[in-house]
């Protein structure tokens, strides 16, 4: 159900092969994963990768594949709940939102953003 592009291209139209091997290693061995550590770039590639391609599932299947490999990262927890919210999953977004509160600083801005958007949208779907 996933879908491997024939071809991933940059902006400079040259194959980005990189790309390409990371989501024929996530998605050949998606059932079985146990990789060594990812580095953080990887995890947000194939996330940004899976969000453009509108494949919401698989972009969440990556970071939570992310968050079990990097609990502390505030990042990873504010991009799954950005995800959940487009999803109407509220509830799931906010959790990952107190997630991501202890972790971040108290000032980030795209932390408060991203919570108000969802209390915003709750608001909205219970007040129609």
């Amino acid at each position: 159900h996933y879908l491997i592009p024939e071809k991933v291209v940059s902006n400079e139209a040259k194959p980005n092969t990189k790309l390409t091997q990371l989501i024929s290693e996530f998605e050949g061995t998606v059932r079985s994963f146990s990789p060594e550590l990812w580095p953080e770039k990887s995890f947000n590639k194939l996330i940004n990768h899976y969000e453009h391609q509108g494949h919401i599932n698989s972009a969440l299947e990556v970071v939570n594949l992310a968050l079990s490999q990097y609990k502390t990262k505030a990042d990873f927890h504010l991009i799954r709940a950005r995800l959940l919210m487009r999803q109407s999953r509220l509830e799931e977004a906010l959790d990952s939102i107190s997630f991501a509160e202890q972790f971040a600083p108290s000032h980030d801005i795209d932390l408060i953003f991203t919570k108000v958007k969802i209390f915003w949208q709750k608001h909205l779907s219970t007040n129609p």
